[in-house]
């Protein structure tokens, strides 16, 4: 199913809209022509598994979002996607439930925000360290684009963390954790661990000092060693060709 990249972005999961557009595609994907005929909120409840009382502030939201009509006693989902495909991000929710589709949601809104990582690291690359074989004019256009988004001359990743994602997702912590977790199991993104190593001999006997370390600089001490975590990094995969692994995780 395909949904425009900016209808993605600008959902807010804290009205409500995230649910409201997996109930929509998820009655797309079912009904021929997008048109629940001779509808009522029972016969959706015994369709989608939902509470009637949901299906109902779900549908109030669809109207708000000027994406569902209602017509002789039928429910018509107006067109979510693009004519143009660039336009396009693809969900694959094909023989999912409402709450499985609503999880993909999330994860396509997460992988949007890497995407974005991605091509700020690959405009800067091209604008200021390109490959001595790279055209002049397209360099030209890569610090066009920079001067454009306000991109520094140098990138450096930092990676992101969880707190990022729940704050751009409108989700809690333990949410974002979740959406991660469900696109790294569909296949659809890498994780990359990173962690900072530092050996100091007996520094878990020293409780004192060990304290001490652990509130300035550290996240958590053993015998011997001092551990820094850092956030992760993330490697997109191409969705349509997924050995769908579960938990498919680089250190």
């Amino acid at each position: 199913m395909k949904l425009k990249t900016s209808l993605l972005n600008s959902l807010n999961n804290k009205n409500g809209e995230v649910k409201a557009m997996a109930l929509l595609l998820f009655c797309k994907n079912r009904y021929t022509s997008s048109t629940v005929k001779d509808y009522s909120y029972n016969k959706l409840h015994l369709c989608t598994g939902l509470h009637v009382n949901t299906i109902q502030e779900r549908i109030k939201t669809l109207k708000n979002m000027h994406l569902m009509e209602e017509r002789n006693n039928h429910l018509t989902f107006l067109s979510v996607s693009s004519h143009n495909n660039k336009l396009n991000v693809e969900i694959p929710c094909e023989d999912m439930e409402v709450k499985e589709i609503e999880m993909a949601l999330h994860a396509m809104r997460f992988m949007e925000i890497q995407k974005n990582k991605d091509f700020a690291k690959q405009t800067i690359n091209l604008a200021y360290n390109p490959s001595k074989y790279e055209k002049l004019e397209n360099v030209k256009a890569a610090r066009k684009k920079c001067k454009l988004y306000g991109y520094n001359q140098t990138y450096t990743e930092y990676g992101l963390a969880y707190k990022t994602i729940a704050k751009k997702l409108g989700v809690s912590m333990q949410k974002a954790m979740d959406v991660v977790n469900y696109a790294i199991s569909k296949g659809w993104v890498l994780k990359e661990k990173h962690q900072i190593q530092q050996n100091i001999a007996g520094i878990g006997i020293t409780s004192k000092h060990a304290d001490d370390l652990i509130e300035k600089k550290f996240h958590f001490i053993t015998k011997d060693n001092c551990y820094r975590v850092m956030a992760n990094t993330y490697i997109l995969q191409d969705i349509h060709n997924t050995s769908n692994a579960t938990g498919i995780i680089r250190f």
